[in-house]
């Protein structure tokens, strides 16, 4: 195999790849330098956060990026302990996400809970896909 038919690899990780950036692309790495970057919403694309809730203060942003119809994946694992408020957390978000938006949520494992929007259903299998 020469040269020209090699994959190429793209380092992943903290290093910069600023002085490697080939033209043409059309990514930037962050590297945690930027905490909000202006990520433009579409009509056509879904933004999927990953979140951990430790006490039911998280739950607002829960609710916005529901509001807003992007999925959420969310460790639940310091919050349980808690039952009182754990409960508390997944009622009001069963209430607004289920019942108001029409959406889903989903379990995922013992500690994780998977929200998805209208419009966005899961399946146990690629059997279940229509």
């Amino acid at each position: 195999m020469d040269g020209g038919d090699e994959p190429q690899w793209i380092p992943i990780g903290r290093a910069s790849r600023t002085a490697e950036m080939q033209e043409g692309e059309t990514f930037h790495w962050m590297d945690g330098r930027y905490p909000d970057p202006p990520i433009p919403t579409s009509l056509n694309g879904t933004i999927i956060h990953r979140a951990e809730i430790r006490d039911i203060t998280g739950l607002p942003q829960l609710l916005d990026w529901a509001a807003e119809g992007d999925i959420s994946i969310v460790n639940t694992r310091h919050l349980m302990s808690r039952k009182t408020e754990f409960n508390a957390v997944i009622e009001e978000l069963a209430e607004f996400v289920e019942r108001d938006l029409c959406g889903e949520i989903i379990q995922i494992g013992d500690s994780r809970i998977l929200i998805l929007p209208k419009g966005v259903r899961a399946t146990q299998s690629a059997d279940e896909r229509r």
